[in-house]
């Protein structure tokens, strides 16, 4: 079984290299999400495994480019911190499963800021992306598609897409988005996962690149 960890890819084929295991003396529980930042940091989310009776702890970390690490956040109780994504002033959001919060962190203070609580009974946020206008699009795997949050944390639209739409990014005014196609509740689910590509929908936030120091 590999250790929970934060590992890079080369695409010339080489193997993989571990970046990370722990940060501050806390092993990894399952790291979910990442997105670099502006700033050539590295943010992730670290919810373990999806278990609402026995929840792991549910955090947030920070992998800079020197490799030194530091938690940002511990969010008690766990409320499964699922995508991540930087806003245009460097704030950190993400979106949470248990909960079907989305909030927002500041990365010089720490303080936390909830938005939102996604709408209907049991919103099972997980992916999201950011807009160039501030807004922010929320994938729901129990909702079949897209809330579109203001920056302010009011809502805007849904935008209907898929069967278990599980992440989205953009690509200047295309969005694309993850959809799982059925959830996997069985032994033996079956494969019917899709991409999408919505166009024209509205101008992304540029991504941010960035490399992170590792011992070779």
């Amino acid at each position: 079984m590999v250790e929970p960890s934060i590992q890079v890819i080369f695409s010339e084929g080489e193997n993989a290299q571990f970046l990370a295991t722990e940060i501050d003396g806390i092993k990894f529980n399952g790291p979910n999400d990442l997105v670099f930042g502006k700033n050539g940091c590295l943010y992730f989310t670290d919810p373990g495994t999806y278990n609402t009776v026995n929840p792991d702890p549910s955090y947030i970390f920070e992998l800079s480019p020197n490799g030194k690490g530091r938690l940002l956040a511990e969010l008690k109780p766990a409320t499964f911190p699922n995508g991540i994504a930087v806003e245009a002033d460097g704030s950190i959001v993400w979106a949470e499963s248990y909960s079907g919060m989305v909030r927002r962190l500041n990365i010089n203070t720490l303080a936390i800021q909830d938005i939102c609580k996604l709408p209907g009974d049991h919103p099972i946020a997980d992916g999201l992306a950011v807009a160039e206008d501030g807004r922010l699009f929320v994938t729901t795997v129990n909702g079949g598609g897209i809330d579109v949050i203001n920056s302010d944390g009011s809502y805007d639209q849904f935008i209907t897409v898929g069967k278990i739409p599980t992440n989205c990014v953009f690509s200047g005014n295309d969005l694309y988005v993850t959809d799982a196609g059925m959830l996997a509740n069985t032994a033996e689910p079956s494969m019917v996962g899709q991409l999408w590509r919505l166009n024209n929908v509205t101008l992304g936030l540029p991504v941010s690149f960035g490399s992170i120091a590792y011992s070779s």
